[in-house]
């Protein structure tokens, strides 16, 4: 049982590591396209901290990054995309031992 409750809080800790790690990918993702696409940026309406990630969120899957030219912007928002993804996995994976553990135990 101690080995379980170890590895439990180890991928939690994972996670909360990717989550941090995800933060900070959409975090420079904003900076970048505030700082090398100045229109894009005005295009999503300037949008202030706590819409900031739902703008960008959208802005990934919009057409508007196939309108990006700066290399810089396009390999931020595909670290960004891989961060959120990793994130995710791990939430699921995280649900998943849950269920697992429990039909064990």
């Amino acid at each position: 049982m101690e080995f379980l409750e170890l590895s439990l809080g180890a991928f939690l800790a994972y996670w909360v590591l990717l989550a941090l790690r995800s933060i900070y990918l959409e975090g420079r993702l904003h900076k970048v396209v505030r700082d090398y696409e100045p229109e894009i940026w005005e295009r999503i309406g300037k949008p202030g901290y706590p819409s900031v990630s739902w703008a960008l969120q959208n802005f990934s899957n919009s057409p508007l990054l196939k309108e990006v030219k700066h290399p810089k912007v396009i390999v931020a928002a595909r670290r960004s995309r891989k961060g959120n993804k990793q994130f995710i996995y791990a939430f699921l994976g995280w649900i998943l031992a849950v269920i697992v553990v429990g039909e064990l135990f």
